[in-house]
């Protein structure tokens, strides 16, 4: 297996291919923070399905995490959120509630931000604003991204009626549900396609706010904000927690 890291963050037996803007990256990487677990990033143009790629994973797809002193390779966002929150040490981030109940609601809202959530809003932008600029493969397509950005406010709103009933998205304490949240709505953040202060549901928005800034507040997210893109600014309050 011929593969190198191109922007190693420290030296470590744990390394996590993806992309910077690639939503379910970004929620491993989340997890991997708030467990202080060390890790090495590879950054893959995953659209090239370059040989390497399809070696460490046949699909084509990240994220990807490899063990190195251990020769194991995890692929595909559920199988390593699972393995992550089976073997890293306890710390103060409890990924998974201990009570069944609010395990299923934790994994039911991972299903909808990596699923319904990535389909209708961050993948399709993801995909129609960066991948298509960076493959050069067309032109944007200005009904999916229209589409795309009217859903931005039904999922808002969605979460918004999850937060004023709750201290966190899945229940009152924070978990895995709100670290997939962040990453899926980071992205469209990032691309500058939320306006927090919209003409209506003015209350909904800000109860959306107040999380994100508590999220944004976090160490986790502060290294996530430092990704660079080539070709993209993020708008000026995209790392600030106090924007």
């Amino acid at each position: 297996m011929a593969y190198s890291d191109t922007n190693p963050i420290i030296i470590s037996a744990k390394k996590l291919v993806h992309y910077p803007l690639c939503p379910l990256s970004r929620f491993i990487r989340l997890i991997l923070s708030e467990k202080k677990a060390e890790y090495s990033l590879i950054d893959e143009p995953y659209w090239e399905r370059r040989d390497n790629l399809l070696t460490l994973n046949p699909s084509g797809t990240l994220p990807i995490l490899i063990e190195t002193d251990r020769r194991i390779i995890i692929r595909d966002v559920y199988p390593i959120f699972e393995y992550l929150n089976e073997t890293l040490p306890p710390n103060d981030m409890t990924l998974m509630p201990v009570n069944p109940t609010e395990r299923a609601e934790v994994r039911r809202l991972i299903h909808w931000f990596n699923v319904k959530f990535y389909t209708e809003t961050s993948g399709a932008l993801l995909n129609e604003r960066v991948l298509k600029r960076q493959s050069r493969d067309g032109y944007p397509d200005s009904g999916v991204i229209r589409r795309a950005l009217q859903s931005i406010n039904e999922h808002i709103l969605y979460m918004a009626y999850l937060l004023n009933n709750r201290d966190w998205l899945a229940g009152h304490k924070i978990s895995a549900a709100d670290l997939v949240a962040v990453a899926h709505i980071s992205v469209i953040d990032f691309l500058g396609n939320i306006s927090w202060t919209p003409q209506n549901h003015t209350a909904e928005y800000a109860t959306v706010r107040d999380w994100y800034a508590r999220m944004k507040s976090r160490k986790s997210f502060r290294d996530l904000s430092a990704d660079v893109v080539t070709g993209f600014t993020p708008p000026l309050h995209y790392a600030n927690p106090d924007f």
